[in-house]
Protein backbone atom coordinates (compact mmCIF):
# COMPACT_ATOMS: atom_id res chain seq x y z
CA UNK A 1 0.00 0.00 0.00
CA UNK A 2 0.83 3.49 -0.18
CA UNK A 3 -0.56 6.72 0.93
CA UNK A 4 -0.07 10.35 2.29
CA UNK A 5 0.86 10.69 5.68
CA UNK A 6 2.35 13.45 7.84
CA UNK A 7 5.71 12.48 10.25
CA UNK A 8 5.91 14.53 13.04
CA UNK A 9 8.90 15.67 15.19
CA UNK A 10 9.58 12.89 16.89
CA UNK A 11 9.82 10.85 13.87
CA UNK A 12 6.25 9.14 14.46
CA UNK A 13 3.71 8.58 11.54
CA UNK A 14 0.36 7.41 12.28
CA UNK A 15 -1.37 5.27 9.84
CA UNK A 16 -4.48 4.06 11.68
CA UNK A 17 -7.12 5.89 9.19
CA UNK A 18 -5.40 4.09 5.90
CA UNK A 19 -5.08 0.88 7.85
CA UNK A 20 -9.06 0.64 8.86
CA UNK A 21 -10.45 -0.83 6.57
CA UNK A 22 -9.05 -3.98 6.80
CA UNK A 23 -10.04 -4.21 10.99
CA UNK A 24 -8.68 -3.92 14.08
CA UNK A 25 -5.74 -6.78 13.87
CA UNK A 26 -3.97 -5.49 11.35
CA UNK A 27 -0.29 -4.40 11.68
CA UNK A 28 2.45 -2.62 9.15
CA UNK A 29 4.67 -5.59 8.19
CA UNK A 30 8.46 -3.89 8.20
CA UNK A 31 10.81 -7.36 9.22
CA UNK A 32 9.65 -9.06 6.07
CA UNK A 33 9.01 -6.27 3.35
CA UNK A 34 10.56 -2.64 2.74
CA UNK A 35 9.28 0.36 3.95
CA UNK A 36 9.71 3.77 2.50
CA UNK A 37 8.94 6.92 3.40
CA UNK A 38 9.44 9.76 1.13
CA UNK A 39 8.90 13.58 1.00
CA UNK A 40 6.06 15.09 -1.07
CA UNK A 41 4.92 18.58 -1.73
CA UNK A 42 1.42 19.98 -0.80
CA UNK A 43 0.20 18.95 -3.91
CA UNK A 44 1.31 15.19 -3.23
CA UNK A 45 3.87 15.22 -6.04
CA UNK A 46 7.10 13.56 -4.87
CA UNK A 47 10.40 15.61 -3.83
CA UNK A 48 13.11 12.83 -4.83
CA UNK A 49 14.40 12.94 -0.57
CA UNK A 50 14.37 9.90 1.09
CA UNK A 51 13.37 10.55 4.86
CA UNK A 52 14.13 6.29 5.48
CA UNK A 53 13.59 3.07 4.28
CA UNK A 54 14.58 -0.46 5.55
CA UNK A 55 15.47 -1.19 9.29
CA UNK A 56 15.23 2.63 9.68
CA UNK A 57 11.64 1.87 10.04
CA UNK A 58 10.06 0.28 12.73
CA UNK A 59 6.40 -0.20 13.65
CA UNK A 60 3.83 -0.91 16.37
CA UNK A 61 0.13 -1.75 15.07
CA UNK A 62 -0.51 1.27 12.76
CA UNK A 63 2.08 3.70 13.71
CA UNK A 64 5.41 3.92 12.42
CA UNK A 65 8.50 4.77 13.83
CA UNK A 66 11.91 6.35 12.01
CA UNK A 67 14.22 5.60 14.21
CA UNK A 68 16.33 8.65 15.02
CA UNK A 69 14.32 11.73 13.31
CA UNK A 70 14.04 14.63 15.09
CA UNK A 71 13.04 17.00 12.09
CA UNK A 72 10.37 18.91 11.70
CA UNK A 73 6.63 18.27 10.74
CA UNK A 74 5.84 17.32 7.13
CA UNK A 75 3.91 15.51 4.56
CA UNK A 76 5.24 12.48 3.28
CA UNK A 77 4.13 9.42 1.19
CA UNK A 78 4.70 5.83 2.40
CA UNK A 79 4.73 2.87 0.76
CA UNK A 80 4.54 -0.41 2.64
CA UNK A 81 2.68 -3.89 3.36
CA UNK A 82 0.35 -5.17 5.99
CA UNK A 83 0.02 -8.08 7.41
CA UNK A 84 -3.36 -9.62 7.13
CA UNK A 85 -5.07 -13.19 8.12
CA UNK A 86 -6.40 -15.53 5.51
CA UNK A 87 -10.14 -14.53 6.14
CA UNK A 88 -9.22 -10.59 4.99
CA UNK A 89 -6.98 -11.94 2.02
CA UNK A 90 -8.49 -12.54 -1.50
CA UNK A 91 -6.95 -14.02 -4.63
CA UNK A 92 -8.76 -13.70 -8.17
CA UNK A 93 -7.59 -16.75 -10.22
CA UNK A 94 -8.71 -15.90 -14.06
CA UNK A 95 -9.41 -19.17 -15.66
CA UNK A 96 -11.24 -20.74 -18.95
CA UNK A 97 -14.84 -20.60 -16.74
CA UNK A 98 -14.32 -16.97 -15.42
CA UNK A 99 -12.51 -15.38 -18.07
CA UNK A 100 -15.28 -14.06 -19.67
CA UNK A 101 -16.04 -11.83 -16.57
CA UNK A 102 -16.09 -8.15 -16.32
CA UNK A 103 -13.75 -6.95 -13.60
CA UNK A 104 -12.81 -3.52 -11.67
CA UNK A 105 -9.03 -3.05 -11.79
CA UNK A 106 -7.00 -0.22 -9.69
CA UNK A 107 -3.49 0.36 -9.73
CA UNK A 108 -1.12 2.75 -8.00
CA UNK A 109 2.27 4.53 -9.37
CA UNK A 110 4.14 7.05 -10.28
CA UNK A 111 4.91 9.37 -13.12
CA UNK A 112 7.96 11.40 -13.47
CA UNK A 113 7.41 14.91 -14.79
CA UNK A 114 9.76 15.27 -17.20
CA UNK A 115 10.02 19.04 -16.73
CA UNK A 116 10.74 19.32 -13.18
CA UNK A 117 12.51 15.63 -12.45
CA UNK A 118 9.22 14.97 -10.00
CA UNK A 119 7.63 11.94 -9.18
CA UNK A 120 3.98 12.16 -9.11
CA UNK A 121 1.74 9.73 -7.89
CA UNK A 122 -1.01 8.44 -10.23
CA UNK A 123 -4.59 6.34 -9.05
CA UNK A 124 -4.96 4.37 -12.21
CA UNK A 125 -9.04 2.86 -12.20
CA UNK A 126 -10.58 0.70 -15.16
CA UNK A 127 -13.78 0.05 -13.73
CA UNK A 128 -15.18 -2.24 -16.13
CA UNK A 129 -12.63 -4.68 -17.76
CA UNK A 130 -12.93 -7.82 -19.65
CA UNK A 131 -9.45 -9.44 -20.27
CA UNK A 132 -9.10 -10.94 -24.15
CA UNK A 133 -6.66 -14.19 -23.94
CA UNK A 134 -3.31 -11.59 -24.68
CA UNK A 135 -4.19 -9.01 -21.69
CA UNK A 136 -1.63 -7.20 -20.56
CA UNK A 137 -0.40 -3.85 -19.08
CA UNK A 138 2.91 -2.76 -19.92
CA UNK A 139 4.46 1.12 -19.14
CA UNK A 140 8.10 1.75 -20.62
CA UNK A 141 10.46 4.10 -19.06
CA UNK A 142 10.29 6.19 -22.38
CA UNK A 143 6.71 6.99 -21.52
CA UNK A 144 4.98 5.62 -24.34
CA UNK A 145 2.62 2.25 -22.80
CA UNK A 146 1.53 1.61 -26.55
CA UNK A 147 5.01 1.51 -27.76
CA UNK A 148 6.17 -1.69 -25.94
CA UNK A 149 2.60 -3.48 -26.31
CA UNK A 150 3.12 -2.66 -29.87
CA UNK A 151 6.38 -4.18 -30.08
CA UNK A 152 5.13 -7.74 -28.41
CA UNK A 153 1.95 -7.56 -30.24
CA UNK A 154 4.49 -7.66 -33.71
Amino acid sequence: MSGRAVIDTNGKIDLSEAIAEFGQNVSICVEDAPVYVMEIEEDGSVTGALVASGDEVTASGAELTVVGYNGIQKNVMVDYYIDLDGDNVYEADITQDTFAGYYYVEAETLFRDQDTGKDMPANLTYPNVKLQSNFTITMASSGDPSEDLMRKAA
